[in-house]
């Protein structure tokens, strides 16, 4: 069993793999997705900002 509480079989894990692969693919395929998407990826931040507050 997994950290939380779900387990797969190999055969599942491989069907989304695959669909995920798929539609990646697609993405491309579209123009959707492409080398300057991955370049900026690597540099951004998408995490909330959050304030530090002094008590």
């Amino acid at each position: 069993m997994s950290e939380n509480g779900y387990t797969f079989s190999p055969a599942t894990s491989e069907f989304f793999a695959q669909r995920a692969d798929e539609a990646m693919e697609q993405l491309w395929a579209d123009g959707i997705w492409n080398e300057q998407k991955l370049r900026d990826l690597e540099n951004a931040h998408y995490r909330t900002p959050y304030e530090k507050h002094i008590t």
